[in-house]
C-alpha cells in the first residue's frame, strides 16, 4: 500500500468514525442530561481530532485529516534514490522494498 492508499484510507476511516459519532450521540439523545454532558466534553474532542470543519473554537494538534495530508505529501516528495533501482540487482530495493514493477505491469 503506497502512502497515497493510506492517507485515503485514513480519510475513509474518519468518515466512518463521523457516522459511528453520530449514531452515538442519537444514542446520547435519549437522556437530555448525558446528550449534553456528551457534547459538552467527548464529542467534540472526537470530532476535532478528525479534523475538517466541526463548528468549533480551535482544533486538535493534529487530526487524523493532518495525518493523511502529510501521508500525501511524504509520497509525492519520496522518491528512492537507492542504487538498486539503477542496478536492478535482487526481487526488491532494500531500502524502500520496490519489487521494481509499476501497478500496471503485475497483471
Amino acid at each position: 500500500m503506497s502512502k497515497t492508499e493510506a492517507a485515503e484510507r485514513i480519510m475513509e476511516i474518519a468518515e466512518e468514525i463521523r457516522g459511528l459519532l453520530r449514531e452515538a450521540m442519537e444514542l446520547a439523545g435519549k437522556d437530555e442530561m448525558a446528550y449534553n454532558r456528551a457534547r459538552s466534553y467527548w464529542y467534540p474532542h472526537i470530532l476535532t481530532s478528525l479534523g475538517g470543519d466541526h463548528g468549533y473554537l480551535g482544533g486538535s494538534m493534529c487530526s487524523m485529516e493532518d495525518t493523511a495530508r502529510e501521508l500525501e505529501e511524504s509520497d509525492e516528495d519520496e522518491e528512492c534514490d537507492h542504487p538498486w533501482h539503477e542496478e536492478g540487482g535482487g526481487d526488491r530495493c532494500p531500502r524502500c522494498g520496490s519489487d521494481g514493477l509499476l501497478d500496471e505491469d503485475r497483471y
